[in-house]
């Protein structure tokens, strides 16, 4: 019988494995058995923004709880739709459950868009499904770990660069131990004229140095002391002490504050900024729009693919941790709430 892992809203830790019978499917649908999936501090962001950035609404679940949406690769199970083949592999975005019914349109030779009622007035980036057969399995999972994520680096990195980093010469990055600030680090420290400083906990110093992704780390207890430089701050922890400490510290000197994720999802709290500077979110879908207007939709794609290549082929600190059932998948999610995770891991999992 289909899988859900639900999870409820007001408390992320509490999730738990329900099971329901499958409904006929309709005519033009397809059913797609989710294979493997990823788990990254990403979609803990997707669960404490689910209401304020419509997470939740993408698979509605029953109220008090939330199917959180993961990236990965299915299988077509079942399909009543021209075009879309029993056996294909699809890559995009799931929830945490076994399968998943779509409603395909715009089908093409490299996919599909899900045309679901109750999508059609979401972000369409979420809504695209990608035929994707033929990847070694490490790949296939460097893929769900950091596709998704990688494309919001490649769009943190193009946004700095377009602006020429609003005049700053260093970067910063809270909870950069993260795949995303990894991916956009590694871009950055590849521009000239630009200092890439990550911002840890005190354990993850020596493994996020060791990726090479950024020119120096610090726990966040060093900051006060932190040399104080023109400077751009990407945020992904969303913890109000880490946040209010880099505004402290560098006051008039920060030129851009990013807000991005929310890694440290308990820890927020008003931003307090004496210099004024705001603290911005970044929404990626909005950025996706605008390059894609301006480069068209393949060029960008062939951009963000270029550049993803690159990192993966870099990428030999990660580990692959996969598992298959309720059990490990809910372990793996607590884990990840609690900040427990270990970020050289790389978390599969599947029901």
């Amino acid at each position: 019988m289909p899988t859900d892992i639900l999870v409820a809203k007001k408390n992320l830790r509490d999730a738990h494995a329900v099971e329901t019978a499958a409904a006929p499917l309709a005519e033009g649908d397809a059913r797609l058995a989710v294979a493997r999936f990823a788990l990254t501090a990403n979609n803990v962001t997707y669960a404490a923004m689910g209401e304020s950035f419509l997470y939740w609404r993408f698979f509605p679940a029953p109220d008090g709880h939330g199917r959180t949406p993961v990236w990965g690769f299915a299988d077509v199970v079942e399909s009543r739709c021209a075009g879309v083949p029993v056996g294909a592999r699809v890559f995009g975005y799931f929830p945490m459950s076994s399968h998943l019914d779509v409603t395909p349109v715009r089908v093409t030779e490299g996919g599909f868009v899900d045309g679901a009622a109750h999508r059609r007035e979401l972000p369409p980036v979420y809504n695209a499904y990608e035929f994707a057969p033929g990847l070694d399995p490490r790949r296939e999972a460097l893929v769900a770990l950091f596709r998704p994520l990688f494309t919001t680096s490649f769009l943190i990195d193009d946004h700095f660069g377009d602006v020429a980093f609003h005049g700053a010469e260093k970067a910063l990055f809270a909870s950069a131990s993260s795949k995303t600030a990894l991916g956009a680090a590694w871009l950055m420290r590849r521009r000239s004229g630009v200092e890439v400083v990550g911002l840890t906990s005190a354990r993850n110093v020596a493994f996020t140095q060791a990726t090479g992704a950024y020119d120096r780390v610090i726990p966040y207890e060093a900051i006060d002391a932190e040399v104080v430089r023109p400077s751009v701050f990407v945020d992904m922890a969303g913890s109000a002490a880490v946040v209010n400490a880099v505004h402290a510290r560098f006051g008039a000197a920060l030129k851009h504050s990013m807000m991005v994720g929310a890694t440290h999802w308990e820890a927020g709290g008003p931003v307090q900024s004496p210099s004024g500077v705001q603290h911005v979110l970044f929404f990626a879908p909005d950025h996706i729009v605008k390059r894609t207007r301006e480069w068209g939709a393949p060029a960008f794609q062939e951009r963000v693919s270029a550049a993803q290549a690159a990192f993966l082929d870099a990428a030999d600190w990660l580990k692959v941790d996969e598992a298959h059932g309720p059990a490990p998948t809910i372990a793996a999610w607590r884990d990840l709430v609690d900040g427990k995770a270990a970020p050289e891991v790389g978390l599969i999992r599947g029901l």
